[in-house]
């Protein structure tokens, strides 16, 4: 049944006065409320659901759990164990907010747990980032993020070398 554009905003508006009339604003949160609301909707539409994030965070777990239990050989490894689990974590994108906070601790908790150096993201590469993210989801491919993060890490390592401490010498 297809409603023409006035009934269409005549039933708004009934609506709208029966929802005013359920006083929410004043029995919860309803700022919190409506923008949790309107993220599981938004995450619905791009084809995630909170049916599917039970499934896919056990699967994370489990390749985590397979990956560490393999013993990795070498620094390359170690880092790249580190660095899928931050973009796999941030790609199944489970709770409405502090994602991709959540994903770059569990990357230098790992980095810790390795005994290596953790990487840090710097603020002024917020748009690579973001887009080396990006870029390896659509692709279904790691090797974007991979790439970044590696240069990332250089930097900084870079950005904790002293270039010839000269005040040592001093002493």
């Amino acid at each position: 049944m297809q409603l023409d554009s006035k009934k269409i905003w005549q039933e708004i508006e009934n609506k709208t006065e029966q929802f005013a009339n359920l006083h929410l604003q004043q029995n919860l949160d309803y700022e919190k409320f409506t923008i949790y609301s309107i993220i599981t909707h938004s995450t619905a539409i791009e084809g995630s659901t909170h049916l599917k994030i039970p499934e896919k965070i056990d699967e994370f777990c489990e390749n985590l759990n397979r990956k560490l239990n393999a013993k990795p050989q070498n620094l390359k490894e170690l880092y790249e164990i580190t660095f899928n689990a931050h973009l796999d974590l941030a790609t199944i994108h489970p709770w409405a907010d502090g994602n991709g906070r959540t994903a770059r601790l569990l990357m230098n908790f790992l980095q810790f747990h390795f005994k290596i150096v953790p990487t840090k993201i710097f603020l002024e590469d917020r748009a690579e980032y973001i887009a080396s993210l990006r870029e390896s989801q659509e692709a279904e491919d790691n090797s974007h993020f991979l790439n970044f993060m590696a240069l990332e890490h250089l930097k900084t390592l870079e950005s904790q070398i002293i270039p010839n401490p000269t005040y040592l010498n001093s002493f």
